[in-house]
């Protein structure tokens, strides 16, 4: 298991695992963002719903 240690911008720090062999910490990254992207997209939808609910 290979442990990669993220510093946000604000402070906040993050901790990933993977045991992935060898991965780099860009191919980690790449991975958060796009993860990231599926997070928004559900937060965005969960929030139209309740709009849509709320009319």
């Amino acid at each position: 298991m290979t442990v990669f240690k993220f510093t946000a911008k604000n402070g906040r720090i993050d901790y990933r695992v993977t045991n992935k062999d060898n991965p780099t910490r860009q191919y980690v990254k790449s991975i958060m963002d796009a993860r990231w992207s599926v997070e928004v997209y559900h937060q965005d939808g969960r929030l139209w719903r309740r709009l849509v609910i709320a009319c």
